[in-house]
């Protein structure tokens, strides 16, 4: 799962240097506050978040929806309300909806496949704190494609 991590990692960058949408606008408010808070709240975040979202997304609307569709038709429908999820903390950006789709997609795909939600918890898990650590506070250095053109960071990561 590492290789989906890294092309979801890949598609946000990209996106961000597409639309200069990027950023966890939640991560700002951690700012000023001591390292160990911040240390914290980072694993607390990357815990108790995978595990909520994946029984409620995979356990739970997946399953119904699979039971109802085809999972061709179920995933999908399941990595949707998994965008619109994280609308509200992150924006309602075409950008930052089509990411959490494809995150949605890779997580449902995982709970399909192994019949369980619990694989996709550590690839959660790992994906949050990827996120959290080195990709979002990079974002604001990233430079805009259409501004600057597009540099070896974003070769690399739609590569």
């Amino acid at each position: 799962m590492g290789l989906a991590l890294a092309a979801l990692a890949g598609l946000w960058i990209v996106l961000v240097q597409l639309t200069g949408n990027g950023g966890n606008p939640t991560e700002a408010t951690l700012a000023g506050y001591p390292l160990i808070f911040v240390a914290l709240a980072v694993g607390m975040g990357s815990l108790v978040s995978p595990i909520t979202e994946e029984a409620s997304f995979r356990g739970y609307a997946q399953v119904i929806l699979e039971r109802r569709y085809s999972p061709l038709v179920a995933l999908p429908i399941s990595a949707v309300f998994f965008a619109a999820w994280h609308g509200p903390t992150q924006g309602f950006f075409w950008s930052k909806l089509l990411f959490f789709f494809a995150v949605g997609v890779v997580f449902g795909t995982i709970a399909y496949f192994t019949d369980s939600t619990l694989p996709a918890i550590p690839v959660h898990i790992a994906g949050d704190l990827l996120f959290f650590i080195a990709i979002w506070p990079q974002d604001a250095s990233r430079h805009l494609v259409m501004k600057a053109g597009a540099d070896a960071g974003f070769w690399i990561a739609l590569v």
